[in-house]
């Protein structure tokens, strides 16, 4: 069907056919032959040609859509489980903010929560977008917020160990 295609697009004027003398000549049903538009079988050969395009067209069609779909429950796969362990992220990120509260009030905890929060579904939503029009893996887009925080949570957590840390005790050097 390729060849037919690749065929019929590179010039207008010929056209490939299966022809049953290409069948008994040993060919494989394939072969393209040349039709002359004044020939009385062109427009049938025409009408099959165009029949055989949109039928790819169609197929290939169908297969977009089963990717789509395919991505589509994966993702909400991946949503099922990374928003649960996105309690143990904001967990590691709402520890140093709440040691931080106590010197910067209500007001600071507060408005770094909600701002937090607010990063954080953005980023989710926007994973999942990526990953609904398949730009990234069902599963990069799901857990990339969560890998993101999770690093952010760390780097707060080790700040705030090292500013709260008395002379006596320290962390080891590689925590």
């Amino acid at each position: 069907t390729e060849r037919h295609v690749m065929t019929l697009l590179r010039d207008t004027l010929a056209v490939a056919r299966i022809d049953s003398a290409a069948a008994l000549e040993g060919a494989d049903s394939l072969t393209p032959a040349i039709v002359e538009r004044g020939d009385l079988g062109f427009d049938r050969v025409l009408d099959e040609q165009r029949y055989r395009m949109s039928m790819v067209a169609r197929l290939n069609d169908g297969i977009d859509y089963a990717a789509r779909q395919r991505n589509k429950f994966l993702v909400e796969y991946h949503k099922k489980y990374a928003i649960p362990v996105a309690c143990f992220v904001f967990v590691l990120i709402g520890a140093p903010i709440g040691v931080r509260a106590r010197r910067g009030g209500l007001g600071f905890a507060m408005g770094m929560s909600t701002l937090v929060f607010v990063f954080y579904y953005l980023a989710l939503t926007g994973g999942e977008n990526l990953a609904d029009r398949r730009l990234l893996p069902p599963w990069l887009g799901m857990w990339i917020s969560n890998i993101v925080f999770f690093v952010f949570g760390m780097w707060l957590l080790r700040r705030t160990a090292r500013e709260t840390a008395s002379r006596l005790w320290r962390l080891p050097r590689w925590w």
